[in-house]
This record gives C-alpha cells, sequence and structure tokens, in this order.
C-alpha cells in the first residue's frame, strides 16, 4: 500500500473508525497497529483525553486509543486478545 493511500485509510478510520482499545503510549499503540495491518485490517491511533493534562509538561505522550472501522472489530478484538495470551 503506497503512503498516500495508507494517510488517506487511517483518515478514514480516525474520522469514522470504533475505539478497539486504550494503550498506554505511541509505542504500544504502532505495535498493536503493526500485527492488524499485517492481518488486513486498517487501523489508526490518536491521544485520548484519558488523564488529561498529565503529559502536558513533556508536550506529547500519554495514552492512545486505538480505533478500526466497525465491520472489523470483532476480529481486531480476537487478535489483540490471542496476540495478549
Amino acid at each position: 500500500m503506497t503512503e498516500t493511500l495508507r494517510g488517506f485509510v487511517g483518515t478514514v478510520v480516525a474520522m469514522f473508525g470504533v475505539r478497539l482499545t486504550v494503550v498506554g503510549d505511541a509505542i504500544e499503540a504502532a505495535a498493536i497497529c503493526g500485527l492488524l495491518r499485517t492481518e488486513g485490517i486498517a487501523c489508526d491511533d490518536r491521544q485520548t483525553d484519558v488523564g488529561a493534562g498529565a503529559w502536558e509538561a513533556t508536550g506529547s505522550g500519554g495514552p492512545r486509543e486505538i480505533l478500526v472501522a466497525p465491520a472489523d472489530l470483532e476480529r481486531a478484538r480476537e487478535l489483540i486478545e490471542a496476540g495478549s495470551s
């Protein structure tokens, strides 16, 4: 998938996706999204408002929510549950 198309898919998922889970930071979000993408599931992450203000001193970091398309939610849950066992 080209970077342009990947960016477009990520934008669509971010706009219309549903929350799969919330993770501690961007590194964990990247690992989970990488797993999902290898299985053909479009994925994006964004900073949440969980713990709002906690990361203002450092500028970035903090909890991230992982978003997938509604049609992919069940399969994505199965994948991350299998990965955490």
